[in-house]
């Protein structure tokens, strides 16, 4: 778990992150933090209901395989998410994805989360650089990146690639 000053950022336990996807009021009472960031559905819910079997496995680290959120400390809100593609097990390359409720963008809340994430991840054996990719049309994205001073360094069809390299 991290602090910043305004949220806390958290890795879910199989158990929370399957309460999350299945039975939010569960997950709520369990945690202690309501849930108010994207929706869990369509793609997101199908990656990370798949999670949910791997995360049970010792063998594998939680921190690279789980959803991370991130909640706004003074009401215990839940406002975003981020998750790691792969493990230093994988690559030295760590890919990040990130998302939040739409009315909580524009704050520093991401780049926030994702700032203090990509530092405990170049801190782990193994790993390199931390990388995003991000639609083209995504500015919200492409922004959070840039303040984390991660570099754009490619462009395929759609996106973009961004790093920031240990």
């Amino acid at each position: 778990m991290f602090e910043t000053e305004r949220l806390v950022v958290f890795p879910l336990t199989a158990k929370e992150l399957d309460a999350l996807l299945n039975r939010r009021s569960d997950f709520e009472e369990s945690t202690g933090y309501s849930y108010d960031g994207e929706l869990m559905e369509g793609i997101l819910y199908h990656i990370f209901s798949g999670r949910v079997n791997v995360l049970k496995d010792p063998s594998k680290n939680l921190h690279f395989y789980t959803m991370w959120v991130y909640a706004l400390k003074s009401t215990k809100t839940i406002i975003g998410s981020i998750s790691c593609k792969n493990a230093p097990s994988d690559s030295e390359d760590i890919e990040i994805g990130y998302g939040i409720n739409l009315k909580y963008e524009r704050q520093g809340y991401t780049t926030e989360a994702v700032s203090v994430l990509s530092e405990w991840i170049l801190q782990q054996d193994g790993v390199k650089t931390v990388i995003a990719e991000i639609e083209k049309e995504n500015t919200a994205s492409r922004r959070v990146a840039q303040k984390c001073n991660m570099m754009k360094y490619q462009t395929v069809g759609n996106d973009e690639w961004y790093r920031l390299v240990k």
